[in-house]
């Protein structure tokens, strides 16, 4: 099976969560493959990069990746400032991103570790922790660091009992977050700032989903087992009790599918694929009978896409390999198409900004943002660097922190560059 409309063969490479997707280096495929799909891609013309207006290519808010700034006439100057006051906030100058009604990238404090593959989760002390991924030598790490807005400096923290890579972080009711994969699961406390272990998971598994309900345990589904094999298993955690159990199975083996908690409490899994396979159908897990049900046929084949719940209580499914966008609506249970981005894109980024748009962010530059009222992507500007398999997480005040990654687009490998996005 293909994505649809390019041709380029499905592959079961990154999990994410949520909150982001993991690379699966290892476990599915190994990241030279995943470099030489995207070059391939690109050279077909199927996610290339437009500069003029530093408007993009990339389908969800603004751009495709986090690459720097436009240099188009509307982004304004290469002045050392990162002039430029047009609408599309380009601005190539070291100093930062243009101003426009785009959106503004700019440099932040570098991590003290370069990374891709992690995780980044907003913690109630309003600072942003950053966990495990893999180093310049795409090797798992166990280190982690946290963020500060306030000072804007990262701070390296107690590093984990185990290196994780394809893993997954939930932020839990009491503050604390739970990190697991391949096998294992730690805790960590804000309070203390240190790990902890937590029994081990039923399953190894590594680019999975784990989603928190409403009753304070984490579903974790999905996932490949094996360099071979992807599992359609489920399990709960329960954090009062540091136990794991199972429940019930999905219809279909997936990985690279993602996990969204809706209004019900239920859990709407979307897309993702087998070995070989990508998929274009859901599932909702019932919390109350711990069974799941096929949805109404989705758009479009997807897997390295993203779902994101909005205030209206819909669910918008972007990227994934097609510029196809679609929402889902839990009370009629079907899917609809809505606007289409500007390019096919597969392994974004997306977060809900406070204003109710959601913005996303690939592998190039550029940057895009749905209005859910209009239901149309606009561009978001550009960023200052390219980089894949970077975190991405809303700040306090607004701003979105993108850290690490693979600069692909300079050779590859694993970066400290972080950059913050003001709406």
């Amino acid at each position: 099976m293909t994505f649809r409309g390019t041709g380029r063969p499905a592959r079961c490479l990154i999990g994410c969560v949520w909150v982001g997707l993991m690379l699966a280096h290892g476990g599915c495929v190994d990241f030279d493959q995943v470099l030489e799909d995207v070059l391939c891609e690109r050279n077909q013309g199927t996610c290339s990069k437009g500069n003029g207006d530093g408007g993009g290519t990339g389908p969800d808010g603004g751009g495709t990746g986090p690459d720097g700034g436009g240099t188009g006439p509307d982004g304004g100057g290469t002045g050392p400032d990162g002039g430029g006051t047009g609408p599309d906030g380009g601005g190539t100058g070291p100093d930062g991103g243009g101003t426009g009604s785009r959106g503004r990238f700019d440099n932040a404090s570098p991590m003290l570790t370069p990374r891709y593959g992690h995780t980044t989760t907003l913690l109630g002390t309003g600072e942003v922790l950053a966990v495990g991924g893999l180093n310049v030598e795409d090797m798992a790490l166990k280190t982690a660091e946290m963020y500060d807005a306030t000072s804007n400096t990262w701070e390296e923290i107690a590093p984990l009992a185990n290196a994780y890579k394809e893993h997954t972080a939930t932020l839990l009711k009491s503050g604390e977050v739970l990190v697991t994969g391949g096998g294992h699961a730690e805790i960590y406390n804000p309070q203390t700032r240190k790990w902890r272990l937590a029994t081990l998971p039923r399953i190894v598994r590594l680019s999975h989903t784990a989603t928190l309900l409403t009753s304070g345990k984490v579903l974790v589904t999905g996932g490949a087992v094996s360099s071979e094999e992807v599992t359609r298993s489920a399990e709960l955690y329960d954090p009062e009790t540091d136990t794991w159990t199972a429940t019930g199975s999905m219809a279909l083996n997936r990985c690279l599918h993602t996990a969204t908690l809706l209004p019900s409490g239920n859990v709407l899994v979307a897309a993702g694929g087998t070995y070989g396979s990508t998929y274009g159908s859901a599932e909702v897990y019932n919390v109350n009978s711990g069974e799941w049900r096929t949805t109404q046929a989705m758009v479009t084949y997807r897997e390295g896409h993203t779902a994101t719940l909005l205030k209206s209580g819909l669910v918008l499914v972007a990227g994934g390999g097609d510029s196809t966008s679609e929402l889902y609506d839990s009370a009629s249970d079907t899917w609809t198409e809505t606007g289409a981005t500007a390019s096919a894109q597969a392994y974004i980024r997306s977060v809900l900004l406070p204003s109710g748009k959601v913005l996303i962010l690939g592998e190039e530059q550029f940057a895009e943002l749905y209005d859910p009222d209009t239901r149309v992507w606009t561009s978001a500007g550009q960023s200052r660097l390219g980089r894949e398999f970077f975190g991405m997480s809303l700040m306090p005040d607004g701003r979105i922190l993108i850290s690490g990654g693979n600069n692909g687009d300079q050779g590859g490998g694993a970066i400290r560059s972080t950059e913050i996005y003001t709406p």
